[in-house]
């Protein structure tokens, strides 16, 4: 569970690592990215993610995609498995 703690605040550190001097604005909306779902392996090595990406606002209609990320707690290491408009359901 400490492990999950933390790849959650790393992910939270990051992205707002480049953001620290910068305020929100509107245009900004459409360019945030979210942690929609969270699931720990049994043997808690892996964790993996669902990531919600908006769509570019000069891209028109119709919604972002979705990404699916598996993250090594061992190594470090984030592996994207899948990025696609469909959505992914419970990945517990």
């Amino acid at each position: 569970m400490k492990k999950l703690f933390f790849f959650l605040m790393m992910l939270l550190f990051m992205s707002t690592m480049n953001s620290q001097t910068k305020l929100l604005q509107s245009e900004n909306l459409f360019v945030i990215k979210s942690v929609t779902q969270v699931a720990l392996s049994p043997q808690g090595t892996y964790a993996a993610y669902i990531l919600s990406v908006p769509k570019n606002i000069t891209a028109g209609a119709g919604g972002g995609s979705t990404e699916l990320y598996l993250y090594n707690l061992c190594n470090g290491e984030n592996t994207l498995l899948y990025r696609g408009n469909a959505g992914i359901g419970n990945i517990s």
